[in-house]
């Protein structure tokens, strides 16, 4: 039952995320907009409502942002705020320096 508010409601958004994103959330004409450029959180504010919510905070495939430095971000990023884990496994990383930083970070 749901599923059928739910598509009643989104329409064609509900058949995929990747249509939703497009579409809505990026899609400055639709309803759904969110302008990220104008709205981002503070990391530590992020990650503490993951954790009030009695979830874990986890960076997923680091190396995939578009970020200058990563591991300066990353730096940054455990001083500002408790992350419960980071991703070392994902293509993006295959290189053995960035994997090595990495695990050792996440040990």
């Amino acid at each position: 039952m749901a599923h059928e508010e739910n598509h009643s409601i989104l329409g064609e958004f509900t058949q995929s995320f990747g249509l939703f994103f497009r579409k809505g959330l990026a899609n400055p004409e639709s309803s759904y907009f969110m302008n990220h450029i104008e709205f981002r959180p503070p990391y530590k504010e992020v990650i503490d409502i993951i954790h009030k919510a009695g979830g874990k905070a986890f960076l997923a495939h680091p190396f995939e942002y578009r970020i200058p430095d990563t591991i300066k971000f990353i730096d940054d990023l455990r001083r500002e705020a408790e992350l419960d884990g980071i991703e070392c496994f994902h293509p993006s990383s295959a290189d053995d320096d960035k994997k090595d930083i990495i695990k050792e970070w996440a040990e």
